[in-house]
């Protein structure tokens, strides 16, 4: 025989009153408050981090992109600041790609 889940005085016991439905309800209540207040923590601290996170990367990216600007090596690939940029120089062919053979006097492809 299976063992009862509440134990043998579970079968004896009463539905709750109003009483009891009302702190029932109020243990849920503060239950969910004491939750909702505890994410609240837990993502203001993971924003706190982000933030930090993101403006350590913004500081060293920024200095980085200024010790660029100042090397030579990078300098020969910028335009100067106020010129205009030149069109590229060169031919552009355009064009289709059909694949497959044609022969002579045949107008499908196969």
């Amino acid at each position: 025989m299976l063992p009862e889940l509440g134990g043998p005085q579970s079968a004896r016991r009463r539905p709750p009153g109003l009483l009891g439905r009302i702190i029932a309800a109020v243990v849920t209540l503060a239950a969910m408050v004491v939750g909702l207040m505890f994410s609240l923590v837990v993502f203001a601290i993971a924003l706190a981090f982000g933030i930090v996170i993101f403006g350590w990367l913004w500081w060293k990216v920024r200095r980085a992109l200024r010790q660029a600007r100042q090397d030579p090596r990078f300098q020969a690939y910028q335009s100067p600041p106020g010129a205009a940029s030149a069109a590229p120089k060169g031919d552009v062919i355009e064009g289709e790609v059909i694949r497959g053979e044609w022969q002579d006097g045949d107008d499908k492809r196969r």
